[in-house]
């Protein structure tokens, strides 16, 4: 099947939708023994998948950046600041909505704390060593890009093409046939641990509070990146679908990356820049994590008596957090056992109230995965937009296409 096909296709949209729904349609029918056999196959997908794809990344990483030249640098000077001014403004936009509806809200605190652990466990495990991690990938690949870019042979500029084939062979016809399968393990596992939560705590007027913002958000950020064009920005939400979907089945940005990069390469007007954006920012820009935990943690401190904090005093926990995403590790939950420490140090918390926050952080995780998913890719188009816009690249698409048939060409 084509790549337009794959993309385009409402089959593959709707087979994710059903992966996702099946557990918690079925799941009543299924036996224990069978979801755990589903759930370890999909580990054993996931571990091939992130064996395979820090270089996956280094390969699309060097490609973009031989390709661009010196204007790579330039584009990611631009994009870590516009990552920083990204988290910045979700924090403070949380913030904003948490002064203005939390004191009207009545949610009474009862003193405990939902949740369990889930009892789904996968059966056996495939252990695959750890060659290269996704941030030393990104090094790589940038290190590589330049050393090409001044003094490389035509042969091996040929490989890097090459590699950049391969990799997006392997995306586009081997990650993304095999990733229903993948969401359907996860969904049991989801499926498992949420009906060990107490559904009346989850759905309070904080969750809808959370989910209309990040409605919200998301409509703005492809607003932006259509031009403020609604028929353009519908038509990239459902794009990016996909990518959304299993994102909330898996709860994690890594394991979406290949289904979010072929998506986000329909929509953007550099394929090649768009390929090395979304591995950039993949940690570093949770926006969807941000507006959660903003709120979060005005819930929480209200729960226990605590005044809101005073802008100066959110000032500080919004630079440590900012600081603090550098070294976030993508596993559900993640931001916030590296936030627990700055809550302390900043606002005062308590270990009753880094345990209450942490349980409900966790619970909206596969949402909020799913807004960082989807807007990282909106945040892609539009951050190439701006780049033509502000003639940082010159017909980019045009461009770096022109490049790439040249080279291959001349093999």
């Amino acid at each position: 099947m084509s790549l337009p096909s794959i993309v385009m296709n409402v089959k593959f949209p709707l087979s994710v939708v059903i992966a996702l729904l099946i557990p918690f349609c079925l799941g009543q029918w299924i036996t224990i023994n069978c979801q755990a056999q589903v759930y370890t196959i999909s580990i054993a997908i996931k571990d091939v998948l992130v064996f395979c794809l820090p270089f996956v990344v280094m390969s699309f990483v060097t490609a973009c950046i031989m390709l661009l030249r010196w204007r790579a640098l330039v584009c990611l000077i631009l994009l870590m600041g516009a990552v920083v001014i990204s988290n910045m403004v979700a924090l403070w936009l949380g913030y904003a909505v948490s002064t203005l509806f939390m004191p009207v809200i009545e949610y009474p605190w009862d003193g405990n704390a939902p949740g369990q652990e889930g009892t789904l466990c996968g059966l056996w495990r495939i252990h695959l060593p750890v060659l290269l991690t996704h941030k030393q990938a990104l090094v790589v690949g940038f290190i590589a890009g330049i050393v090409l870019n001044i003094r490389c042979p035509p042969t091996l500029r040929y490989l890097v093409l090459l590699a950049e084939d391969v990799s997006a062979f392997f995306l586009r016809y081997i990650c993304i046939p095999l990733f229903p399968f993948l969401v359907l393990g996860f969904s049991f596992k989801l499926h498992a641990d949420f009906v060990q939560q107490d559904v009346p705590f989850i759905l309070g007027p904080t969750f809808w509070l959370i989910m209309l913002l990040q409605m919200v958000v998301i409509w703005l950020y492809f607003l932006m990146a259509a031009g403020f064009s609604w028929r353009k920005a519908r038509l990239f939400l459902w794009q990016l679908f996909p990518a959304a979907v299993s994102a909330i089945g898996t709860s994690s940005s890594l394991y979406s990356m290949p289904v979010l990069m072929v998506c986000t390469e329909r929509c953007g007007r550099c394929p090649v820049l768009a390929r090395a954006v979304i591995p950039a920012i993949l940690y570093v820009h949770n926006v969807g994590s941000a507006l959660v935990l903003s709120i979060l943690v005005f819930d929480v401190m209200r729960r226990f008596g605590m005044p809101l904090p005073k802008p100066s005093d959110f000032i500080l926990f919004s630079l440590c957090y900012a600081l603090a995403k550098l070294t976030v590790v993508n596993v559900p939950g993640g931001i916030i056992l590296i936030a627990g420490p700055i809550l302390q140090a900043t606002m005062g918390f308590s270990d009753g109230m880094l345990g209450l926050v942490t349980v409900m952080y966790v619970i909206f995780d596969p949402f909020s995965t799913a807004v960082n998913v989807t807007i990282n890719g909106a945040f892609a188009i539009l951050f190439s937009r701006l780049c033509l816009r502000w003639h940082i690249l010159s017909s980019p698409e045009k461009e770096c296409h022109a490049r790439y048939l040249t080279q291959r060409r001349k093999h």
